[in-house]
C-alpha cells in the first residue's frame, strides 16, 4: 500500500493503480464530492489494512486509527509552538470532524480527536469536551487538544475572532468579543 499523499487524484487510494469513477453526488459520509474522482473503487477501502492473523477478525480500533493519520500536516499560524496538525485521512462527519467506527458496523462511531484524547490521556470526564487549540476540526494531534466545557470552547472561539455574535434560541444576544479580545456575557 502506498502512502495516500503520493497517489494521484483519480487513482484508487488503496494502491492498486486502477482509475476510480467520478462521484455522482456529494456525500460527506463516504468522502465524495460531486464531479470529483472517488477515493476508492468499490470495497477497496479495506485493502492494505490487514485483518488480524490474516483471517476475517476485525482490525483493532487503535490500528485503524493510526492507518488514517498523517503526522505531516501544516503548522497552525496562531500556535506554531505546538507543531504540525495531524491530517485525518479517514471519513469526515458533516461538521468536518474526523469520524471512525468504534467496533464493527453496529458499534457506533466517534470523532477522531476524541479517540486520540482517550488513546493518549485516558477517559474524557463527564461534562467535558475535547477542544482544539489549532482550530482544525479533523486534527487528532494530542498536543493540539485540551479539555474544557462548551463555554470554554465558545470563549476560545471568540477570543480568536472565529465567531460572530451568538444568539440564543429566542434570538436574544448572548455574547460577543470586544476589540480588545475580552468577552461580554449576558444570560439568556
Amino acid at each position: 500500500m502506498y502512502p495516500q499523499s503520493t497517489i494521484p487524484l483519480g487513482l484508487c487510494q488503496c494502491g492498486c493503480g486502477q482509475f476510480t469513477k467520478i462521484a455522482p453526488r456529494t456525500s460527506t459520509t463516504i468522502g465524495w464530492i460531486k464531479g470529483q474522482p472517488q477515493r476508492f473503487l468499490c470495497n477497496h477501502h479495506r485493502r492494505g489494512i490487514p485483518s488480524v492473523g490474516g483471517g476475517s477478525r476485525p482490525v483493532p480500533l487503535v490500528d485503524r486509527f493510526w492507518a488514517k493519520v498523517d503526522k505531516h500536516g501544516p503548522v497552525p499560524e496562531h500556535c506554531p509552538e505546538l507543531g504540525p496538525c495531524w491530517l485525518w485521512l479517514g471519513a469526515l462527519n458533516r461538521d468536518g470532524y474526523g469520524d471512525i467506527a468504534r467496533t464493527g458496523r453496529r458499534g457506533g462511531r466517534t470523532k477522531s480527536h476524541r479517540y486520540s484524547w482517550e488513546l493518549h490521556f485516558g477517559p474524557i470526564p463527564t461534562g467535558k469536551e475535547v477542544c482544539h487549540h489549532c482550530d482544525n476540526p479533523p486534527c487528532p494531534n494530542p498536543r493540539h487538544l485540551f479539555l474544557g466545557t462548551q463555554k470554554d470552547n465558545i470563549r476560545d472561539m471568540l477570543t480568536k475572532g472565529r465567531g460572530g455574535q451568538l444568539r440564543g434560541a429566542n434570538g436574544r444576544y448572548v455574547s460577543h468579543g470586544t476589540p480588545s479580545g475580552t468577552l461580554v456575557w449576558r444570560m439568556v
